[in-house]
């Protein structure tokens, strides 16, 4: 538990990135989507830091490939496939039925009410069978259970790499050879996720980085949610949602579903099978050639994890905007599992680097990942409730520095109290249902 310390800061140094997008995001409902004020709010550090190119959700998938492929190769015999399912299923559901009850209570959109979509209890079914990714999210989405598309990727994702794991455990018995077959196969999958998004891509709807210049939160609702939200909280917006079809198709060609976002997934198990190897191979000595090698590789992640928080060029080639499409998620995770390796691998190896254990395993984050799954599906419906309590709103007319601030102030409350309800949650009601349901897996770890 202690060596896998740094998985827990990640993941909490991960969701406060997470939260952060989403405060920024939400700023932008009262706010015009065109002029001054809006160009100055855009291109402000404090917002592109906290929005980070959207790249957080990817991480996490990072994370949980990682966790997944390194306890199947040490484990000493793998479990029916049926046995895997429930238990990863088990492990998603309690926080998403606790969410789901919540947005009821707090009547949510979630029926056709304004003659778009599909009826609550359908919508539920689709996210709590992890199917919702593949469904057309202006009929099938809700505001409640907005972020349960990545439970259904991650689910999905998880059901792949078990099968996998499976197929090559069954032809090859040594561990080591298993790991390092598995690498290769995942390598060419990690590859093949950025082919897949490079065909996908089309410059005037699959393209990250035009969905990126219509950032801004009314723009791309649905008619439906944007409607709702201005009945809901009486919220006049200083925009239309222009972008609604751009996001609509976006949304259901590129950003949910599991066929173009498994590569973060497929680089975690890359990752796993690299720290596997390192614990099973002997001390070797470091050559100069090799220190020069981890300090090029180290600095090159460092640049691509910066880079998506520098205020993007509006007039960048479309061959940039290809390569951003096809590769930025992919290549997002793979400079945080390069990072993350570093501090994973034994003190003694020759990649292993005192400043990123000590980054990652520093005391603060590891408490907030430890209920950052709960907080994930938690926050973002607070968030919104917030964001729309006009006690926060700053002066009319405020100057680009009050809404940075007003911005500020959403992130830390919203933080504070989706922390507290998912620590409240998981100590007094997920936990004890998950010992009694299934006592092994209460006492380990989350992957």
């Amino acid at each position: 538990d202690t060596w896998f310390a740094a998985v827990e800061g990640v993941r909490g140094m991960v969701h406060l990135s997470l939260m952060g997008l989403h405060a920024s995001m939400m700023t932008t409902a009262h706010l015009p989507s065109e002029g001054g004020l809006w160009k100055l709010f855009r291109k402000h550090p404090v917002y592109t830091v906290m929005q980070c190119g959207g790249t957080q959700v990817d991480i996490c998938f990072l994370l949980s490939g990682f966790l997944l492929t390194y306890r199947l190769l040490s484990a000493g015999s793998q479990p029916s496939t049926a046995s895997f399912a429930f238990k990863r299923a088990l492990r998603m559901l309690p926080a998403m039925i606790f969410v789901t009850a919540v947005g009821c209570l707090m009547g949510d959109n979630w029926d056709a009410g304004y003659n778009e979509g599909q009826p609550r209890s359908w919508r539920i079914a689709s996210y709590l069978l992890f199917i919702g990714n593949y469904l057309d999210v202006s009929k099938w989405g809700s505001f409640t259970l907005s972020l349960s598309w990545s439970n259904a990727v991650d689910f999905q994702c998880s059901l792949i790499l078990f099968g996998l794991i499976g197929v090559l455990q069954s032809r090859i018995k040594d561990r080591v050879a298993l790991a390092k077959t598995l690498r290769d196969v995942l390598l060419v999958l990690f590859f093949a996720s950025m082919v897949i998004c490079g065909v996908l891509f089309k410059a005037d709807s699959l393209n990250i980085f035009l969905l990126g210049q219509y950032s801004h939160y009314g723009l791309l609702q649905t008619d439906s949610s944007y409607r709702w939200l201005a009945d809901t909280y009486n919220h006049h917006w200083k925009t239309t949602n222009s972008a609604s079809e751009l996001s609509h198709s976006f949304m259901n060609g590129l950003y949910l579903p599991t066929h173009t976002r498994f590569g973060p997934y497929a680089a975690g198990g890359i990752l796993a099978c690299n720290v596997y190897l390192a614990n099973s191979a002997n001390k070797s000595q470091g050559t100069t050639l090799g220190s020069i090698v981890r300090v090029v590789f180290t600095l090159l992640a460092c640049a691509q994890l910066i880079a998506p928080c520098i205020p993007p060029d509006d007039a960048a080639p479309i061959e940039a905007q290809l390569f951003a499409t096809a590769a930025l998620r992919q290549l997002s995770a793979a400079a945080m599992g390069m990072l993350l390796y570093r501090a994973l691998v034994p003190p003694d190896h020759t990649w292993s680097s005192s400043w990123a254990r000590a980054l990652f395993t520093f005391p603060a984050f590891a408490p907030i990942g430890k209920v950052s799954y709960v907080s994930y599906l938690v926050h973002f419906r607070l968030f919104e409730f917030l964001n729309f309590t006009k006690a926060l709103y700053p002066p009319a007319n405020a100057v680009v520095s009050l809404w940075v601030w007003y911005m500020l102030r959403l992130f830390f409350l919203g933080a504070a109290g989706s922390l507290w309800i998912s620590a409240a949650f998981q100590y007094l009601i997920e936990k004890p249902i998950l010992k009694l349901l299934m006592p092994s897996a209460a006492k380990a770890k989350a992957a």
